[in-house]
């Protein structure tokens, strides 16, 4: 079994009439005695196996979040850091880690009754990965989502335009868009209902990220569906 201790404190509040919320949230965590997993790579053949690990590991997270609504405009801000410190066994060799991640988050999103609603918001991460050498990666996403529901259309869509860089490798950087739109049409009390939804408008062939594991920090590719238009009848019963 595994021994730790955990701590959390969060904190918010929100007032109805000055039509504000803020919060701020944080969590501990310090393994002192877990299930590691010990890899051993041997030319292209990686073994892998689970032994109790009796070296502490530690863990900590702060988050705040911050909204205020002026009329029908509601502004937004969310941040958040994370920190973990980490051990990894390859090849019978013990060697601490470290990792820090931050981003923020602001946004400005329109509360409309009769017309459309856009929500227009900007995201930036920035991760470190220290293992005898330091790496370092940023993320920009700029987004976008519109709503209008008119008499008996319903339009939607979303756009999301990201750049990814790998600060330490300056030949790994990835930049795309992805973006969907749909419409849906359905008379009050009809049954009968239609819909085009389209996906990956701008045809994007694929979008990279980062990842850690027990003994490897790696780029990966995630690869997407190509642009799909489809046509939707809807019956309800």
């Amino acid at each position: 079994n595994s021994l730790y201790h955990t701590f959390s404190l969060n904190y918010y509040k929100f007032k109805l009439f000055k039509k504000y919320y803020y919060s701020i949230k944080t969590h501990f965590n310090k393994k002192t005695e877990s299930i590691k997993t010990v890899t051993e790579i041997t030319g292209i053949n990686q073994y892998s196996t689970s032994i109790m690990f009796y070296e502490p590991e530690t863990s900590w997270s702060l988050n705040g979040s911050f909204s205020k609504t002026i009329g029908k405009i509601k502004t937004k801000i969310k941040t958040g850091y994370r920190y973990n410190d980490y051990f990894q066994i390859v090849n019978n060799t013990q060697r601490q880690s470290k990792s820090t991640s931050f981003k923020v988050e602001p946004s400005i999103k329109t509360l409309f009754d009769k017309f459309p609603n856009i929500e227009i918001g900007y995201k930036k991460d920035f991760t470190e990965y220290n293992n005898s050498s330091i790496i370092k990666y940023t993320n920009d996403n700029i987004f976008s989502f519109l709503d209008y529901d008119y008499k008996d259309f319903i339009f939607s869509a979303d756009f999301e335009h990201n750049n990814y860089q790998n600060k330490t490798d300056n030949s790994i950087k990835n930049s795309y868009i992805n973006s969907n739109a749909s419409i849906f049409y359905q008379k009050e009390d009809n049954p009968w209902g239609f819909e085009i939804n389209a996906t990956n408008l701008f045809n994007t062939k694929f979008k990279q990220s980062n990842r850690q594991n027990d003994f490897i920090i790696s780029d990966s590719k995630t690869f997407i569906l190509p642009r799909t238009v489809m046509l939707k009848v809807i019956y309800k019963l």
